[in-house]
């Protein structure tokens, strides 16, 4: 139903009536995602949908980290390209986000923003060679994802090809 919902988000944005659609046309009934949470993975709505797309996204992300060789790379430049590699993943739904944002600040779907944030923090430096759990670790992931949020946020207003200058902006705070 999520995956069916991600379809409808152009027409519908990050909301109920996109999961309702999704249902629809699953030949299901529209109100499916609040009557059978354990069949349909939802029961909190459209935070369940961002949520769902930021864990896909988290995926895929994954998935090109692994196969990506960084051995000549400097700190800065790894930080960089697996910053924007993340953030591109947005860009189906770049003129949505805004509301995918707003959703994840209600004080209810804070803790769960915030523990993503985290992980795409972590995930970040340790993929560009900072595994060390030492007295700067929490500094580090902080601050990453500080850019990674500005970087969010910047990217919602480029409108340069391929978001180039959203790329620049994170080479700019990572030097």
């Amino acid at each position: 139903l999520l995956e069916c919902a991600l379809e409808n988000v152009h027409q519908h944005g990050w909301t109920v009536q996109a999961l309702s659609t999704a249902a629809m046309s699953m030949g299901l009934s529209p109100s499916i995602h609040g009557i059978f949470p354990s069949v349909t993975c939802t029961t909190r709505g459209a935070v369940e949908l961002v949520e769902f797309f930021q864990e896909k996204c988290h995926a895929e992300w994954l998935t090109e980290l692994r196969a990506m060789d960084t051995s000549t790379m400097s700190y800065p430049d790894v930080l960089t390209k697996i910053l924007f590699m993340r953030l591109v993943k947005l860009a189906p739904y770049v003129s949505s986000w805004p509301q995918a944002i707003a959703i994840l600040a209600f004080p209810s779907n804070l803790p769960g923003a915030v523990a993503t944030l985290a992980r795409t923090s972590d995930v970040a430096c340790v993929q560009a060679g900072d595994g060390n759990v030492d007295a700067s670790w929490f500094s580090k992931r902080i601050a990453v994802g500080g850019l990674y949020v500005g970087a969010e946020f910047y990217m919602l207003t480029d409108y340069s090809e391929d978001f180039k200058d959203t790329e620049d902006f994170i080479r700019r705070q990572v030097s």
